[in-house]
């Protein structure tokens, strides 16, 4: 099967084992039907999962889509600060998409006046699932902190929140950074705390046997750590903050200062089978929500939008590269849709509508794309000949026959001028093809000529199932002009309880 390809760079990891990046890069071509480029130029769309790794030379070259985990809020205080906010942001909006990590970036964007589409992101529950569990659990009394030493991290405030216990409670810190201050402060309160740097399956090991994970943060991008504790039911404690409270609902304990900290520190202690059952909550919402494989999945439709939506783009500037536009057009069709399709449902209230319209014994198949109309139409016993402009649409087409075992003809050429001598066809459909001409006037003129008996065309009413690669826009005004040379009738069809939204034209001859 063909493949796209993504080129998909990585920025250094700092944490010992995969970063969210490698991860998620990782998950996706599990799940979806990519494969790596190594270069730009080799790729189909490009993906940069931080603003650190963009690249704005791309940008219109290949559909790019850039994902964003935020802005620092505190530091908007900083006005110069700002201004490189407002600055990158409307950088990245130059992308074909821009996703946001949460509802608060998502608004970040939006007072920087720039649009960007909600995608969270997730856990790696493959590497979970893959490190065995060990029997019997054993929960280890100690606190759990995973993050990076960098002060909105807030490592102080747990360290001085734990030095009201007695006996001490001892922490566990793993995540990269200058480790000496934090070292300090816990000597001077006589906190026991082992800094470690866990690999990935330590990480895991950790998050089962501890007691909890307290993650103080005062600002987070995504944050990962309390999805990978619930995930491994493992209760948590984070700092109260917009991130938090929308991405962990009712499935964990929240603090605002070290006080309540202290205080919820305690209340798991003493109510651990409580605790659980927050967990309980959590580890559903994860598996619901937050994984990299619904997040990969995710991410598929939104390539599939991108390059969609860069082909448009690409055609209204350069009318003149059309072969070149729908031959990877109908790869992205291809790899997105056809191949998992049957074409004796796909689409199936259009094509009872041409069935039963269908006279003769000859069809002539207009812009037969990837085929599905053609092997649709043949199964039914009648002699098809497949025609479009597409090489690629070709290759697919004679796959999707093959597939099916149906027989049919293949001819390539341009609408506008087909290459068949006057009523060659019973019958000639030409489904969702005028729309895309760019002069549809010749283009219905050439398919009533070729037709024998009667000439059978569809296209969407107005935006419905809009295309960024539609040229034209059908009202009852402009369609019925269009055919007025000609015995016809127009009828408004619709799949079944759904408002209407395609004209179906049937040409008498």
């Amino acid at each position: 099967m063909d493949k796209l390809r993504v080129y998909w760079p990585l920025d250094q990891v700092l944490f010992h084992g995969k970063g969210i990046g490698e991860a998620w890069r990782d998950e996706f071509l599990r799940v979806a039907p990519y494969e790596l480029a190594d270069k730009p130029d080799d790729a189909d769309i490009a993906f940069f999962y931080s603003d650190s790794v963009l690249d704005l030379s791309l940008v219109g070259k290949l559909p790019t889509v850039q994902y964003h985990w935020g802005f620092y809020h505190q530091r908007f205080l900083d006005p110069q600060y700002n201004a490189d906010a407002y600055m990158k942001a409307h950088a990245m909006s130059q992308c074909t998409f821009l996703l946001a990590s949460s509802y608060i970036t998502q608004y970040q964007l939006y007072q920087a006046g720039v649009e960007s589409i909600f995608l969270p992101a997730g856990i790696d529950t493959a590497l979970f699932d893959s490190v065995p569990q060990r029997i019997p659990l054993q929960r280890k009394m100690q606190v759990l902190f995973l993050s990076r030493l960098v002060p909105h991290k807030r490592l102080e405030m747990l360290i001085e929140a734990l030095s009201v216990f007695e006996p001490r409670i001892p922490l566990v810190v793993s995540g990269p950074g200058d480790i000496a201050p934090y070292q300090d402060l816990a000597r001077s309160l006589n906190v026991p705390v082992t800094f470690v740097q866990y690999t990935d399956t330590e990480k895991v090991y950790a998050l089962r046997e501890s007691m909890l994970l307290v993650h103080p943060s005062e600002y987070e991008g995504f944050s990962l750590p309390p999805l990978e504790a619930l995930y491994c039911n493992t209760p948590v404690i984070v700092s109260d903050i917009p991130q938090h409270r929308h991405l962990l609902q009712n499935s964990a304990l929240y603090f605002y200062n070290r006080e309540e900290l202290s205080e919820k520190l305690l209340l798991v202690l003493k109510n651990y089978a409580q605790a659980q059952q927050l967990v309980e909550i959590g580890k559903t919402l994860v598996e619901e929500n937050y994984t990299l494989k619904l997040a990969s999945e995710r991410l598929v439709n939104i390539f599939h939008e991108a390059i969609r939506k860069h082909l448009g783009e690409r055609l209204q500037k350069h009318p003149e590269d059309i072969l070149d536009i729908y031959n990877k057009d109908h790869k992205r069709h291809w790899v997105h849709n056809t191949q998992y399709m049957d074409p004796n449902w796909f689409r199936h209230w259009r094509m009872q509508h041409v069935l039963k319209n269908l006279v003769g014994k000859s069809v002539l198949d207009v812009g037969g794309a990837t085929g599905v109309y053609t092997v649709g139409i043949a199964q039914r016993g009648y002699q098809v000949t497949w025609f479009d402009h597409s090489q690629q649409a070709l290759l697919y087409a004679q796959e999707l026959c093959l597939k099916y075992q149906v027989s049919a003809k293949f001819e390539l050429g341009d609408a506008h001028k087909l290459p068949f001598e006057d009523a060659s066809f019973d019958t000639v459909w030409a489904g969702e093809i005028i729309e895309h001409v760019f002069a549809p006037a010749e283009g219905v003129a050439e398919i009533v000529r070729v037709a024998k008996q009667r000439a059978i065309l569809s296209t969407p009413i107005g935006e419905h199932h809009m295309d960024p690669l539609h040229i034209n826009r059908w009202n009852d005004k402009n369609i019925a002009a269009l055919f007025a040379p000609y015995r016809h009738t127009i009828e408004k069809i619709a799949e079944e309880g759904t408002e209407e939204s395609c004209f179906f034209i049937v040409v008498e001859k």
